[in-house]
Parts: C-alpha cells; structure tokens; sequence
C-alpha cells in the first residue's frame, strides 16, 4: 500500500492556488503599470526585451518545485513499514525437550540432544503459523520461553539449550508435562499440543496419571523417542571417562519406547521412533495440520520503500531548468543564488534522508540474526531520528535477542514515551515484560504486563504471560519465606546486560558482643539443622530415585 510517511505536511499544498492566483494578480498589476506609462512608443522600448511566456514558463516551474518538494518533505513511500496486527490460523504447541544427562549417549551421533536439537529446528520451520514455547526438563522442569509466534526466538532458545540448564539430574517427564500444560490457556479446550522428545529414562511413576490428566483438557501430547533399544554409555567430562552408578557399574542408557508409546496412546497423539528426521517432522506435521485452528494474532513490524530521492531529483532539474530561462536578455544573479540555495537545502534535506537507508540495513541484519550490526544501525538512525518509536522499538527488539535485557527496557521505554497510539505502546509494554521475566526480574514482568493489560484489555499473550509471572513469583516467594538458603554458584547470565544500579544505600553492619554472636549462631545451627529435616522427610516422600543422576 502506497502513503505519505509524514502526511501533516501536505497541509502545505494549500498554499498551491494561493501562488496561482498571485500568478494572475501580477499579470493584471503589469498591465496597470503599462496603462500608467501610456506612450506605446516608449513601452515598447522598455519591454523590448521581456517575455511574457517565458515568465509565465518560469513561475509555473517554481510552483511545481514547490509541490515537488512538500511531497518529498511528506515522504511518499509504499507502506511495507510500521507495526501492524496480522491475523493466521494455528494452534499452540509446548515441546518439552530432554536435556538429562542420559541424552549424551552417543548411539546417535553427535548424541541423542544435538540430533533432537536439529529434528525440532528443522519441525518449527514447518509451523510458521502456530505459536510455540518450550520446556526444557531432567529431574526439574522449567519454562525456558513462553509461547510466542517469533519463530526465530524459539529455534534460538532450542539450539543454546544444553544439559547444564538443569541442576538436577534425572528424567522427570510427568513435571514436563504438567509445565507444558500449565503454559497453555486453561479456559481453551482444544487448539493445543505438547511434542515431547527424549529417550524416555523416566525415573519417576506420575508420567501416565499427568498425560492423561493432561489429555482430559484436550490437549494432544505427541511423543518422539530419540536413542536405541540397545542403549549406550555416556561419558563423564569431569572424570573423563564412562559414568558409573554407586556401585562401580558402567551405565547404560537405553531407549524406553514403551512409556513414550503409553504417553502418545493416552493423550491421543502419535508416537514417532528418531530414525529418519524428514520422515518423523513429516508425520509430526501432519498430525499437527489436521488439528482444527483458531486466529492467532500477532504484532509485525513492516518496512518502508522510499521514493523521495526522485522527487528530489526532479526538484533540481526544474531548478536548473528555471535558472536558464530567463524573462529579459539578462539573467538576475540574485535568482541564481536562491536557487543555488534552494537546491542546497533539498540535497541536505536528501541527506537527511539517508536515515532511511539505515533502517533498512538495520532491519535486514536484524532479519539476518546479526544483532550486534542492528544495533549499531539503530543506534545511527536514532541519533537523527530520536522520537521515532519503530527506531526505539526495534533498537529495543535487537538488544533483547542479544541478551542485553536491561538495555533493551530502557528503549522500550523510550519508545512507550515517543508515541501517543495506544497499540504501539502497549506492544513495547509486552516487550518488557518479555525481557524482564526471561531475566527473572518477576516483580518487573507482572507490572510491565498490567500495564499492557491496561491500554489492550483483550491481548490473550499478555494476560497468559502475565498468569504465568505471578505463578513463579508466588513459588519465588515461598522459596524465599521457607528459609531454604541461595544456592552458592547461580547459573551465569552470558551477555546479560548489567542491572541497572540503585540508590539504595548499604546497611551499617550492627555491633554485637561475644554472647550475643555465640546465641545468634546457635540460634542460626539449630534452624539450619530444621530445614534440614525437612528437606529429607520431602526427598524420602518423593518419587525420584536419587540413587540416578543422569
């Protein structure tokens, strides 16, 4: 679609009849003044080098300068740009992928994770319509990215995921399941999928209860078991060797494709066995399209392909052109300077325009995933364009997928205040809470998410999102009040972009006598040693089997 970028300054066009009419009043004021004069005689003499026609020629090439250069100023362009609503059918899809230390078997080369890794990136290229998230589990489940239709995020978060994500070892799969389910909208009962991969070592007894807990939602759980029935050994990269159970054995882990099957037949979907990744993603697929859809919305941001610099172009050859008419025998060097001046201004105004060619070359890295170019590009068009919320929004989207979360909120909220439309600010708001939640900043995501929530009341990924922020932050929260101390060695952040510092001052540490430290410390064991105690009742009730770390 064709339109003006900045279509308050065609308001300037008004001024077009009003230089007309000032075309003729001139004619009519000369005539008064050769009237005046009366001798033909001497008119003649002083006239005899005028030409009405090319005056009339002349103003006329003016007037079109001037209309050419308002719509140049306006921007006339075909409107591939901005951010805009898009609506497609499709349905939502969880996949929960295996990432236990069992996955490291390299009965499938390079070993059963890279090769599913590459099944899935290969699958979601197939469903560009749908949204997905993923769940990354082995003897814990976490929710690694929430369901979205940025195809290019999801592969991303699907190749970095590795077996050091998850602290605890083993394969609970029926904590995949749930956290899958959890992601989903529980007032819908149908349009949603779970695609679990892993090689089915599943140490606990809850998988077929939770499927078809599952299943009774309407939900379709696929199953593909990567791994062989003849199982492998998996090497330790600490020990550098075969890992062994507590008893000196060599483990061998196998293929359990008979609790992969009972999952898929219970929740109603299909079990695919990896041997051929175009046959399974094919089968996968098909399942999948045969599922009945519903409109998925999504927020996409568009480019501009501008015209101006031919505009410009014809701006200057009319100038030139003008200057070489000339009404007398004698050109005015005061004429050839103003439009010496005038066409300087046009090129500085074309210059100016250059921006433009910016942000296409920022948006094509972005396209291209080389984010730390867009970013640099952004940062160029931002210079010039400081206001410009697509500029901010998507400076902003390019230090997200560079994991510079704290960065990329400070743009967002540059761009919430450089527009007044209620869609564009509401898209940056889910932007930060996006951000903020990947970045465990809990508190920050629930507000960000309210305050979407508050200008577009019916963003269904805004509320989900939501929902699931406060679920972390209320289990956050409990961890914290049960006393349970930090672990010492959190997982490291790569490219994280600094926090964002406070003003809040340290606390003066108190002075204490010998006695009163000695009580404190008692009072400090004697808790430690409680939770403790608790700790082991919760582990000893669990249906995990501790004596399995892969």
């Amino acid at each position: 679609m064709y339109q003006f970028q900045h279509s308050n300054y065609l308001f300037a066009l008004l001024a077009v009849p009003f230089l007309i009419l000032l075309y003729f009043y001139a004619c009519l004021v000369k005539k008064k003044v050769v009237k005046k004069i009366g001798n033909p005689i001497i008119v003649a003499r002083l006239m005899a080098n005028y030409s009405h026609k090319k005056f009339t020629v002349k103003y006329f090439i003016l007037v079109v300068c001037f209309t050419m250069a308002i719509i140049v100023l306006a921007n006339f362009c075909k409107a591939d740009g901005g951010i805009v609503n898009t609506k497609n059918s499709g349905i939502d899809i969880m996949i929960a992928l295996d990432v236990s230390k069992s996955m490291l078997a390299k009965d499938i080369q390079p070993n059963r994770l890279e090769r599913a890794k590459q099944n899935l990136i290969n699958l979601i290229d197939k469903l560009p319509n749908n949204k997905i998230g993923l769940v990354v589990f082995a003897g814990k489940a976490f929710v690694q990215m929430p369901l979205t239709t940025d195809i290019a995020a999801a592969k991303m978060y699907i190749s970095t995921a590795n077996t050091d994500m998850v602290s605890t070892q083993g394969t609970v799969i029926s904590d995949a399941l749930q956290m899958c389910n959890n992601a989903f909208n529980a007032e819908e009962k149908k349009y949603k999928s779970i695609i679990l991969i892993s090689d089915g070592e599943d140490h606990d007894a809850n998988a077929l209860s939770t499927a078809e807990k599952i299943a009774a939602q309407g939900v379709l759980i696929h199953t593909i078991g990567i791994g062989s029935l003849s199982g492998a050994t998996i090497n330790d990269d600490i020990l550098n060797e075969q890992k062994k159970d507590n008893q000196g054995n060599i483990v061998v882990t196998k293929l359990n494709e008979e609790i992969l099957q009972q999952i898929a037949n219970i929740g109603n979907g299909t079990y695919q066995l990896y041997s051929n990744a175009a046959v399974v993603n094919d089968n996968i697929f098909k399942q999948l399209q045969a599922v009945e859809k519903k409109t998925i919305k999504d927020v996409a941001a568009i480019q501009y392909q501008y015209y101006f610099q031919w505009g410009i172009a014809v701006v200057i050859v009319l100038l030139l052109i003008e200057i070489f008419i000339s009404e007398t025998s004698v050109v005015s060097s005061t004429k050839k300077i103003f439009a010496t001046v005038v066409s300087l201004f046009l090129f500085v105004n074309g210059y100016s325009q250059s921006t433009n060619d910016l942000f296409i070359q920022a948006n094509s890295a972005y396209k291209n995933k080389d984010y730390s170019k867009a970013i640099s590009n952004y940062q160029l068009v931002i210079k010039q364009q400081p206001n410009s919320f697509t500029a901010l929004h998507n400076m902003g989207n390019a230090l997200y997928k560079n994991n510079q979360f704290g960065a990329a909120n400070e743009m967002y909220t540059k761009a919430i205040n450089s527009t007044n439309i209620p869609q564009q600010k509401a898209a940056a708001w889910f932007n930060i809470g996006v951000a903020m939640q990947n970045n465990n900043q809990l508190q920050g995501a629930i507000e960000a998410y309210k305050n979407a929530l508050k200008i577009n009341a019916t963003d269904d990924d805004a509320r989900k999102n939501l929902q699931k922020a406060l679920t972390d932050f209320k289990k956050q929260q409990q961890k914290e009040s049960s006393g349970k101390p930090p672990k010492k060695q959190p997982k490291p952040q790569p490219q994280q972009a600094p926090s964002k510092p406070t003003n809040t001052p340290s606390p003066t540490p108190n002075k204490i006598t010998k006695k009163e430290a000695e009580e404190k410390l008692k009072a400090l064991s004697e808790k430690e040693k409680n939770i403790q105690d608790k700790l082991h009742k919760k582990e000893a009730g669990s249906n995990l089997k501790q004596d399995k770390d892969w």
